[in-house]
């Protein structure tokens, strides 16, 4: 990913959380999300809540 076109809110979560602008450049953005949840303290859940819009869209008719 390119860092740069990051939000800064998730990427000051992420370097807080330990990780450097190299890692996270190399983190898929579900890595990231996951990431960013687990910070924000929803532990366990970033799978879970990416994967929920999906199912959401594909309810539509």
């Amino acid at each position: 990913m390119i860092v740069s076109n990051i939000s800064v809110e998730v990427v000051d979560c992420l370097r807080e959380r330990g990780w450097d602008d190299v890692q996270i450049a190399n983190m898929t953005p579900e890595e990231a999300f996951s990431e960013f949840c687990e910070w924000n303290g929803l532990l366990g859940y970033g799978g879970k809540l990416i994967r929920a819009p999906d199912g959401l869209r594909n309810a539509v008719p």
